[in-house]
């Protein structure tokens, strides 16, 4: 009787410890998962601000572009009138 009264308890004991880690290993999927998504949010706002900083910068490269071509341009037209001004002077 005592064998099988051992023999039950180790049972039952055994049987809480399988319940125990399986609840464990729920609690710690469940905390990765909650992670997971609050890195995952962060990293997207992150990310949609680097978008916007990229564009921004595209936007500023392209109106550099522009002011460097008027600025080449007028340069050329002022040297073609102090040409031509030296020309008749």
């Amino acid at each position: 009787m005592e064998i099988r009264l051992g023999s039950r308890f180790e049972g039952r004991v055994d049987s809480l410890g399988g319940r125990v880690l399986d609840r464990v290993e729920e609690i710690i999927r469940e905390s990765k998962t909650h992670l997971l998504r609050a890195f995952y949010s962060f990293t997207e706002g992150n990310d949609q601000r680097l978008k916007g900083l990229e564009s921004a910068g595209s936007a500023l490269s392209g109106r550099i572009a522009s002011l460097e071509t008027r600025v080449l341009e007028l340069d050329a037209s002022q040297r073609a009138a102090r040409r031509l001004v030296s020309r008749t002077a």
